[in-house]
């Protein structure tokens, strides 16, 4: 189902060029969605995208239903559920799904499964953690397998092995790995390692 309308003040206004300049939107299924291109670039306005692959272009606001993000840019919005496989993401709200790669600049994930890739700061509500680079915000819950911690408050959750270089541990269970913090404000259970 494509159910597209291009705003006013898009570059490409006939639909058929802008399926030409992106084929992958017509293979797409989406509901009330909003969209403009301008300079070759596809703008994602609002509306739903309720299954498909995305494979370039800015996500400025909507809903995200399920689908396969490939590479862009996403600003705001709902995701769902999905696969997101790379690009940059700077806001919004996260329910559930797969993260493969990319960058996490700011917003709330709840729960999922996140394979690698940077993260900024945010709120981590829940989920498992595989690797990748943490480097500040706050971890609700959750288990986190491998990676790099920088800095932030963990609040509760497992954190099976890593290494962790600054931040405050308030609780949880520590399994193993490497702890460089010394901080008097880490309180928690631990089973090996020396969370202070």
């Amino acid at each position: 189902m494509i159910d597209i309308t291009i705003h006013a003040r898009s570059e490409i206004k006939d639909p058929d060029e802008v399926f030409c300049l992106f084929p992958w939107l017509k293979e797409a299924s989406v509901k009330k969605a909003i969209i403009k291109v301008v300079n070759n670039k596809l703008f994602w306005i609002d509306g739903v995208w309720l299954d498909g692959i995305w494979r370039d272009g800015v996500w400025l606001s909507g809903t995200w239903e399920n689908g396969i993000w490939k590479n862009g840019i996403w600003h705001d919005g709902l995701w769902k559920n999905g696969l997101w496989q790379g690009g940059h993401w700077k806001n919004g709200i996260w329910e559930a799904g797969s993260w493969m790669c990319g960058t996490w600049t700011a917003g709330s994930w709840t729960t999922g499964v996140w394979k690698e890739g940077i993260w900024n700061t945010g709120t981590w509500k829940g989920g498992v953690w595989e690797k990748g680079i943490w480097l500040d915000g706050v971890w609700k819950e959750g288990v986190w397998l491998d990676g790099y911690w920088q800095g932030g408050t963990w609040m509760n959750g497992v954190w099976a092995d890593g290494q962790w270089e600054e931040g405050i541990w308030r609780a949880g269970r520590w399994a193993k790995g490497r702890w460089y913090c010394i901080d008097s404000r880490s309180i928690g259970v631990y089973k090996k390692g020396p969370p202070v």
